[in-house]
């Protein structure tokens, strides 16, 4: 608009969470947190999951789905007979949210950037799956991470299946870490990153120039 501004990413305030206690993993418990639209590009999730039980995978995989259930992800499940590995959770929020985020082990990010050209990622569900230690799966490379980040998977920027083998061998190379040091470490790289306080320290240093 040809008018002088400060370019920002998007804060969070990781102060009023928690990181919960997680034992070593047991089967993969992932977990998606949106409002759910045809661009989050979940689809792709599911379809990989029909690939790779349709092609006898054996290892068992959870994914949980919070927010407005779409039908077309509903059908998609029900077409697949994957309802024992995805589960619709509705609208969460409160103590209810911090179960399903305890209970899981990567967060997942947009998957259908590319629907709408969002090439890079500045979801604010980026910043709350760090702030509850979840490493990350995404399509659109997350812009307080560089793309050579150990704890960001990236998927192709296209419509294809999402390769579960892929996210099994990120899932379990990362595990072979202490869960609560691996998401300690998740959250720290991503407060000093893009915590509320540094992500609006710009805009204060300009105030105080502007005295």
């Amino acid at each position: 608009w040809a008018l002088p501004c400060i370019r920002l990413i998007n804060g969070f305030d990781f102060s009023p969470v928690a990181l919960p206690e997680r034992a070593a993993p047991k089967d993969v418990q992932i977990l998606s947190v949106a409002a759910n639209a045809f661009w989050h590009g979940y689809d792709r999730l599911i379809e990989g999951l029909h690939q790779y039980y349709g092609s006898g995978g054996t290892e068992q995989l959870v994914y949980h789905i919070v927010g407005n259930p779409l039908p077309s992800l509903q059908k998609l499940v029900q077409k697949y007979r994957l309802e024992e590995h995805v589960v619709f959770h509705g609208r969460q929020s409160g103590d209810k949210l911090r179960q399903l985020y305890a209970l899981s082990y990567l967060g997942v990010d947009v998957l259908g950037g590319h629907r709408k050209d969002y090439p890079v990622s500045s979801s604010l569900k980026s910043r709350e799956y760090a702030a509850y230690g979840l490493p990350i799966l995404t399509a659109s490379p997350i812009d307080y991470l560089p793309e050579s980040c150990p704890y960001q998977l990236l998927a192709p920027y296209d419509d294809s299946p999402v390769d579960i083998p892929a996210l099994l061998n990120f899932f379990h190379r990362l595990y072979q870490t202490p869960p609560n040091k691996l998401a300690q470490e998740i959250r720290d790289a991503a407060q000093a990153a893009c915590d509320m306080s540094v992500t609006m320290q710009p805009v204060a240093d300009w105030l105080l120039r502007s005295r």
